[in-house]
């Protein structure tokens, strides 16, 4: 691949720039989610801008409930995949656990290899996960067939 300058200098990214640098920006291969070329320059701007813009989206919100990224103390990355969002939800919430679960286990083995808090997790639901400031479910629901889901009629 051509020497490319780092995705950090050129784009901005839903105003999460400061958070960008310490962003882990490595992607296994195998991580479904980077669409293209695993070395794609442009698929992994558009990798790394998903998480950026959820971090975008929780700020919005905790700003509108007048708390602050500090009231945060722990947060649950549900389907966290191999951590497209996990992985800045660490860094925007640095002093709080943030724990993530999916119920693929190669994806959560992935998240594991990148140094990600993360289970598989039991599709009956029977898992007691404990409580949490932060909930957060970014692409779910995309990924479910209507006829296996339990959620389809909530959808």
């Amino acid at each position: 691949m051509e020497n490319m300058p780092d995705i950090y200098d050129m784009f901005p990214i839903y105003g999460e720039d400061d958070l960008f640098k310490d962003v882990n920006r490595h992607i296994l291969p195998e991580d479904s989610m980077l669409e293209g070329i695993p070395g794609d320059y442009i698929m992994r701007t558009r990798y790394f801008s998903v998480g950026a813009s959820a971090i975008s989206v929780i700020r919005q919100v905790l700003q509108a409930q007048d708390r602050h990224i500090s009231d945060v103390k722990r947060v649950l990355d549900y389907a966290c995949g191999f951590g497209r969002v996990h992985r800045w939800l660490r860094v925007a919430f640095p002093r709080a656990v943030v724990r993530g679960v999916d119920a693929d286990a190669p994806s959560v083995a992935g998240a594991k290899q990148l140094g990600f808090d993360a289970e598989t997790l039991d599709l009956a639901l029977n898992d007691d996960l404990g409580k949490f400031d932060l909930i957060w479910i970014g692409s779910l629901f995309t990924h479910l067939s209507e006829p296996d889901s339990k959620l389809s009629g909530v959808i």
